[in-house]
């Protein structure tokens, strides 16, 4: 009950932050596109949000979304999300009529400005707890290389336009430290003071990228469980 209370909070939020432009412009002077209305989803996580990143990463170690029953009630097929249908991305993308989010390592991607799946699968935030797996650090600076690549298509003013405009949605970034953190002491005591500077240092780390994705022009952020 306590999952789903959670989901759905997150829909509504992120549904408020496409659905309300006379808000948004007043908390951030972004402007709306006129011409479609719309703003891009961009998408920051682990296995919770992933919609392909993992299937396209170059890991073999990790296991894609690639065999039944994953997919089967919705795209009736394996579609990289790790789950039997759509995960909360899509359901919150279908909401804003923005196409469901790719992942930006899926072949032959060139278009961004309707908003792109970073979140992959095992997802940490301290770089190296699984070295597999496409971090926070990794995801964020695939952001960044995708802003520079719209900057280069669209041109600058434009480009910062629909990086201000977009939301960014981020879910549940620091549990698989946690988890990873017990399972490589499950026979050991892990003490109090550890617990603390382990904590101080993710939510750190998560501060950082954070305020890169704010210095590349995000302002509207939404959160499920973070950290």
């Amino acid at each position: 009950m306590a999952m789903k209370s959670t989901m759905l909070t997150v829909v509504l939020a992120a549904w408020c932050l496409f659905h309300d432009p006379p808000l948004l412009l007043r908390a951030s002077g972004a402007k709306i596109d006129i011409d479609t209305g719309k703003m891009a989803l961009y998408v920051f996580g682990d296995s919770l949000y992933d919609t392909g990143m993992t299937l396209y990463h170059e890991s073999k170690t990790i296991g894609a979304a690639k065999f039944w029953p994953y997919g089967e009630t919705y795209f009736k097929k394996p579609a990289g999300r790790f789950c039997d249908g759509r995960v909360i991305p899509d359901f919150i993308a279908q909401s804003a009529g923005l196409p469901l989010p790719e992942p930006y390592l899926r072949p032959g991607l060139k278009t961004y400005t309707n908003g792109i799946n970073f979140a992959s699968a095992s997802a940490c935030v301290l770089v190296g707890v699984r070295p597999a797996a496409i971090d926070f650090t990794a995801q964020v600076e695939y952001f960044r290389e995708m802003v520079q690549k719209m900057k280069q298509q669209m041109g600058q003013e434009k480009a910062n336009n629909v990086i201000s405009q977009a939301v960014y949605l981020f879910d549940i970034i620091g549990g698989n430290d946690y988890v990873q953190l017990l399972k490589d002491n499950i026979n050991k005591t892990i003490s109090p003071a550890f617990k603390e500077l382990y904590m101080r240092e993710i939510l750190g780390n998560i501060s950082i990228h954070l305020k890169t994705i704010y210095n590349e022009g995000g302002r509207k952020f939404a959160f499920q469980n973070l950290g």
